[in-house]
């Protein structure tokens, strides 16, 4: 983690401690709505008190601009939430992964053969002959030959991002992936004429990649782990205040 993620990590982490320090007392509900302006004003005064270092002042100032737009609806709460859960995920990983990437990606795609996805990389069909491709198995990942072709150098690393489309339920894959050292970023979720949902996932070199970041299982379990934590904490409170 280099200082800029490191100081953007202890913004984010000190914006969800104030918060549930807050809750547990009873300052603050949980809704959506009573974290967004919590953490609206938190973020007012960390930018006027100059709590962090000009390296993240863009980050703070995108905050500050979705809660201008949107106030109480601006779900900072739940993006707080999402961006701690994906540096944990990259924190985690980076002390894990090493060696050939390929190998890794090849690693999990046969785990996955053998779970009974049907694979292809790239898929054997002409779209001009015969239409948007449909697949006929319950689990399948494919891509086509122009995210395909050049992905990978002979040495075995990523040399460009790589898309490729789960058909079935993507968290087996998400999970997969994650547990052999590859973060994987959400794409588009598209919907075909029967119904059938396709969901695009990416893959970056170095795992560096923009955009939201698909939650593995085990980060999903121990967020609501903390939330019950949190609750019980809030109703022994409650207790001992009379209000139970």
């Amino acid at each position: 983690m280099n200082k800029k993620h490191f100081d953007f990590y202890n913004l984010i982490l000190g914006g969800l401690i104030a918060l549930s320090s807050e809750q547990a007392i009873g300052n603050v509900s949980m809704a959506f709505s009573s974290e967004s302006i919590f953490l609206g004003k938190w973020l007012k005064k960390v930018k006027k008190q100059k709590r962090y270092p000009k390296s993240i002042s863009i980050e703070i100032d995108t905050f500050l601009e979705l809660y201008s737009q949107h106030g109480q609806n601006s779900a900072l709460g739940k993006l707080f939430n999402e961006k701690h859960k994906e540096i944990q995920i990259r924190n985690n990983l980076s002390c894990v992964f090493t060696g050939n990437v390929k190998f890794h990606f090849d690693k999990v795609i046969n785990i996955l053969k053998n779970e009974g996805w049907f694979i292809s990389l790239p898929l054997d069909h002409d779209h001009k002959l015969f239409g948007p491709y449909r697949p006929s198995q319950k689990k399948e990942l494919f891509t086509t030959a122009w995210h395909w072709d050049g992905a990978f150098h002979e040495s075995g690393c990523f040399i460009k991002p790589f898309s490729f489309f789960i058909f079935g339920c993507p968290q087996e894959v998400i999970d997969s992936f994650y547990l052999n050292g590859l973060i994987l970023i959400e794409g588009v979720t598209t919907e075909d004429e029967n119904g059938n949902k396709y969901h695009q996932l990416k893959v970056f070199p170095n795992n560096e990649g923009i955009g939201k970041v698909a939650i593995p299982t085990e980060f999903k379990l121990s967020t609501k782990l903390k939330k019950f934590s949190m609750f019980k904490v809030k109703n022994n409170n409650n207790r001992r205040m009379g209000f139970n």
